[in-house]
């Protein structure tokens, strides 16, 4: 089952990157997934787990924040089943998990897969596990740790609200360029490579991105897409040395993020944009 899950994802995709109608991932098929190469993290954990992200890769902050400022709740009443739960240090978020129950909560430790540069193998596992098993919740005790709980909407509506930015996203290769760096999540094996349909959607991202005028309805969304995809990137890169191609794509990318944030925050300085914008930790404060 969990193969068929993996290669529907491609089966879904055409060149143009059409969106898929029901989710590619739930807790059910993610329980026990190994991310065999670094860079999907926590934040990628719990938007897969609830349908709202259909790749396994990395997911910046601003990407979880842009979803939980659009279409999410604070909770502040009793926790409820998949109910997202944020851990923020100095107001910073640090990890999100999604709640099963009172005693059990679903996430990805960190960025590590299991043939990367970490040493704790069993970080590179999504799995369900005993709440008392994450030390982010354990020891968030401190005044500048604070634990936020989240309650969301259902896969299906938020898909039909994100339908457009979706396709949007598909057409400038951001899609495709996430199934490709799935597939190297996916792979088990040591070795893997990036070759230029990769680099080329890369490119072509960047370019799009220097292209937004910053007023455009799915701006916001595609700059936290694009800035996850930076952080994937900057993650297998330090697993293995990409290149000096990749280093200079990488880099107009930073400077293209930065210019469409900028634009963005022209038209738009929204405490929720500002919120979101905060997260980031790929897209530079200044040049």
């Amino acid at each position: 089952m969990k193969l068929f899950a993996y290669l529907s994802v491609f089966y879904a995709l055409n060149a143009y990157g059409e969106v898929p109608l029901v989710p590619q991932w739930s807790v059910a098929s993610l329980d026990g997934v190994v991310s065999y190469h670094d860079g999907a993290n926590c934040f990628n954990s719990v938007l897969a787990a609830k349908g709202y992200k259909d790749f396994l890769v990395h997911s910046d902050g601003i990407e979880l924040r842009f979803f939980l400022e659009t279409f999410c709740s604070r909770n502040t009443g009793k926790e409820q089943a998949e109910d997202i739960l944020t851990v923020l240090r100095e107001g910073t978020l640090e990890h999100a998990a999604l709640s099963m129950d009172r005693n059990q909560i679903f996430d990805k430790k960190s960025t590590a897969g299991l043939y990367g540069r970490f040493d704790d193998r069993a970080d590179s596992r999504y799995r369900i596990k005993g709440r008392l098993e994450s030390t982010y919740i354990t020891e968030c005790q401190s005044p500048h740790c604070e634990i936020q709980v989240y309650s969301c909407p259902s896969a299906t509506d938020v898909r039909a609200q994100m339908s457009r930015c979706y396709g949007l996203a598909g057409q400038m290769g951001i899609r495709p360029l996430q199934a490709i760096l799935q597939s190297i999540t996916l792979a088990n094996q040591p070795a893997f490579s990036l070759d230029s349909p990769a680099l080329n959607f890369f490119n072509t991202i960047s370019e799009s991105l220097g292209k937004m005028r910053g007023t455009e309805e799915c701006g916001v969304y595609i700059l936290v897409s694009a800035s996850s995809i930076f952080g994937q990137i900057w993650s297998l890169d330090e697993e293995r040395d990409l290149g000096s191609e990749w280093d200079a794509a990488r880099e107009r990318l930073r400077i293209n993020l930065f210019l469409l944030k900028e634009r963005i925050l022209k038209f738009d300085r929204s405490p929720k944009t500002i919120r979101i914008f905060q997260e980031s930790s790929w897209i530079p404060d200044h040049l």
